[in-house]
């Protein structure tokens, strides 16, 4: 009988990006709509062989969560590796959860992988790239920036901003997370710095937006010592 071919975001998120070892505990957990991701998960984590391998789905019916379940909590913290992944997630009812597990889960010693607002197109498309060649362009990017004090964003739009960065430290999110209680996003490829807060001098232009907060069209602000004017 002809196996099936296992899909490549499910490779890459199990031996790549969360480098699932023989011997560790494994916990994977989605929501409803994304139950096929669970049963994909675990049948590729099954491949490495690891000594527990646990599963939880957010139901239906107890959406939007104003928490995450102690429960599932306590046997992350016990995990060292942990996925979780949302096909949706209401920024405003149920963010302060999805902060707050994400800190609750990090009390532990796994690596965690987590996104939200997981469709088909996300997994067939940005989680089933190169991670090896996104993590090292991503590396390669902060190299570059590193050293820098200032910051000058342009756009086409109008954007013409410019912000202090002097002191802080640029971070990278390559999509692979190693060590013990350390986070990633899946998907990733990011590098990303706080700048200093009262810095902001010039005009930003949003013309973007995320799933649940659509804009109809760009939004202009004037920043001066780092707040809104208009």
């Amino acid at each position: 009988m002809p196996v099936d071919k296992p899909s490549q975001w499910a490779v890459n998120i199990i031996h790549t990006c969360m480098a699932v070892q023989g011997g560790e505990k494994v916990f994977v957990v989605v929501d409803e709509p994304l139950s096929f991701v669970r049963d994909a998960l675990l049948h590729e984590a099954a491949k490495a062989g690891p000594s527990e391998l646990w599963s939880f789905t957010f139901p239906d019916a107890a959406r939007p969560f104003s928490e995450y379940p102690p429960a599932m909590v306590t046997i992350a913290t016990q995990m060292d590796v942990v996925v979780l992944l949302l096909a949706s997630l209401d920024l405003q009812k149920e963010m302060p959860a999805w902060v707050a597990g994400r800190a609750g889960i990090l009390k532990g010693q796994a690596r965690f992988g987590a996104g939200a607002f997981i469709d088909r197109s996300i997994l067939e498309n940005e989680l089933s790239a190169d991670y090896q060649q996104i993590a090292a362009l991503t590396r390669s990017l902060a190299d570059w920036l590193r050293g820098a004090s200032s910051v000058h964003i342009t756009t086409p739009l109008g954007t013409d901003l410019a912000l202090s960065v002097a002191g802080r430290e640029w971070k990278v999110d390559t999509g692979m997370p190693a060590g013990k209680g350390v986070y990633g996003n899946l998907p990733a490829g990011e590098v990303y710095i706080a700048p200093i807060e009262e810095s902001a001098e010039g005009v930003l232009v949003i013309d973007k937006s995320l799933p649940g907060l659509v804009l109809s069209e760009p939004v202009r602000l004037v920043l001066r010592k780092g707040g809104w004017c208009i």
